[in-house]
């Protein structure tokens, strides 16, 4: 498995950044990994195996960070969340 892609970038802070993991061929179906957290902590590099294990069935993995309360609302977290989606 090999990350081949790290914080790359999906609005403008630090925290709304994601990594994406990939197989040689990844013309496949994606999963989008969001850390839990309750919405004031977590980190996307807590990942574990997940990345190794769906990567050798050949899918995309990522896993997205974004900005946590007090510093935003749930309304902005949701919003970082679509935008690292798009």
């Amino acid at each position: 498995m090999v990350k081949n892609l790290d914080n790359v970038m999906y609005g403008t802070t630090s925290s709304q950044v994601l990594d994406i993991y990939r197989p040689a061929h990844p013309n496949r179906a994606a999963l989008l990994w969001i850390h839990g957290g309750g919405w004031k902590a977590g980190d996307k590099a807590g990942v574990q195996k997940k990345p190794q294990a769906l990567v050798e069935k050949v899918f995309v993995f990522v896993s997205l960070n974004s900005r946590f309360i007090p510093a935003v609302t749930l309304k902005e977290m949701m919003s970082d969340i679509a935008k690292g989606i798009r």
